[in-house]
Order: structure tokens, then C-alpha cells, then sequence
């Protein structure tokens, strides 16, 4: 394992982006070191990182972004590592444009206000990986879409963290679409409804696999949602596995 880090903005596959003037390896951990690299062909790291380090000296802050066909994969168990407001990855890419993350976030920095994978544009970002939330912080989620864009998952997404509110595996504000191949697990903490795994203010939700309560819902549904899923709908003796608060929404349940 090797650290390398980046030392000018620029695309992932320019070696003058890079200490040293080459590209990481398969066995690297990144950094982006405050600047921001595009993802700009296909590429496999340990992890990504916009944290500090003491030697070599490397910055706190700045992130990943894709162009068009970006495909990052991170083969450590979490594949991204949080130091800095700034999401370390993000897509900005607007409709049709598509881009690829394949890797896990199974811990997330215990911050306020932290996002991991951050989805701003229109367009469609695939993730392939299991992902959780973990920690006791307020207002952090390990995914959200802050745009009208699609989000396309196959894997497994849980909640054990006992956080107070708005800390979720998806936060969704906008009319964005999901699509989930995998199981959807409450919370393990009986916390606040609003740090659901999944809270959706809007949009429309497919799920192909089971959605399961525990001490908290799965999924919070305060705004007008369109949910289908093809799969089994488990309640705890706490909590619906679907927590509905508007008449607005419909949803749809073969299982």
C-alpha cells in the first residue's frame, strides 16, 4: 500500500495531476490533497480520501468528480474517506450522462453536515456496493441527490448508527429517481424518524429486494413519493418499515 495524493486540479488519467508524475495503483490510497480530480476513464485504488496527513504532508479538502463514463472502483471495505465539508466524491453531470462507483461505505466520518457521495446533476450515477450509516453526529448522510437526477444501486443498505436526526444512508430532496437491487434494514437505534435509512422528501423509488424495519424505519416518506417495490415488507414491534405521512403518496407492493 502506497499513499499518493494529487498537486494540481485536473483529469485522474494525466500523470502531471499526481506526485511522483505517475498514476495510482490498484494498492494506493488517494488523496485529493485540496484539489479536484475528474474521473475520466476507468481506474481501481484502495480508497479515495480528501483527509490530511502528517508525511508526507497532505491537505484536508478538495474531491473527485466524473466526466461522462467515469468509472472508479475502491476495493477496501470503505472505499471513501471523509476530512472535509466538500464531498470526497461527486457527480455533477447532467442528463444523458452516466458514471460508475463500485465499493462500499460502511463508516462514515462522525461529523455534522458530512456527505460522502454527493449526486448534483441530472444525470445517472450507478453505484455497485453496500452502504451504511453509522455514529452518533446529527445531519450527515452517506448519499444524497440535491438535483432531479437518477441513482442507480445494487446492493445492500443498512442503518446502525443512533444519531439525533438526519442521518441517513439516501437523503433525497428533490424529484429524483432511485432504483435498488439489494435489501433495505431500519435503523438499530429507536432515533429520531428523520434519520430513516432512506428519507425521500419526493420522486420515485423502485426497489427489487425486501424493506425491513428495526427500532426505526426504513424508509421516511414526508413528502409526495411514487414507491414500488417487488419484494417482502417487514414491520418491528417500533416501527412501520414504511413510515408515510402524506396522503400524496402511492405506493405499490408486490411481495
Amino acid at each position: 500500500m502506497a499513499l499518493r495524493y494529487a498537486v494540481a486540479n485536473g483529469n485522474w488519467s494525466n500523470t502531471a495531476t499526481w506526485d511522483g508524475g505517475t498514476l495510482p495503483t490498484s494498492s494506493d490510497d488517494v488523496f485529493a490533497n485540496g484539489f479536484t480530480v475528474t474521473i475520466n476513464g476507468t481506474f481501481t485504488v484502495l480508497t479515495i480520501r480528501n483527509t490530511s496527513n502528517g508525511s508526507p504532508v497532505i491537505a484536508a479538502g478538495g474531491q473527485f468528480i466524473y466526466a461522462n463514463g467515469g468509472n472508479l472502483t475502491c476495493t477496501a471495505s470503505t472505499g471513501i474517506i471523509m476530512g472535509s465539508l466538500t464531498s470526497p466524491l461527486e457527480m455533477t453531470l447532467n442528463r444523458p450522462d452516466t458514471a460508475t462507483f463500485n465499493g462500499s461505505i460502511l463508516t462514515v466520518a462522525n461529523v455534522g453536515n458530512y456527505i460522502v457521495i454527493r449526486h448534483s446533476g441530472t444525470g445517472t450515477l450507478n453505484l455497485n456496493g453496500n452502504y451504511n450509516m453509522d455514529g452518533t453526529t446529527t445531519a450527515r448522510s452517506t448519499i444524497s441527490l440535491s438535483s432531479i437526477g437518477t441513482l442507480n444501486i445494487v446492493g445492500n443498505l443498512s442503518h446502525n448508527g443512533s444519531g439525533g436526526t438526519f442521518t441517513n444512508v439516501i437523503f433525497i430532496a428533490p424529484e429524483a429517481t432511485i432504483n435498488i437491487t439489494g435489501n433495505i434494514t431500519g435503523p438499530t437505534s429507536n432515533g429520531n424518524l428523520t434519520s430513516s435509512t432512506i428519507y425521500l422528501i419526493g420522486g420515485t423509488v423502485n426497489i427489487i429486494g425486501n424493506t425491513t424495519a428495526n427500532l426505526g424505519p426504513a424508509f421516511y416518506l414526508p413528502g409526495a413519493v411514487n414507491y414500488n417495490q417487488i419484494g417482502n415488507v417487514s414491520g418491528s414491534t417500533q416501527q412501520p418499515a414504511i413510515y408515510n405521512i402524506t396522503a400524496a403518496s402511492t405506493i405499490t407492493i408486490t411481495g
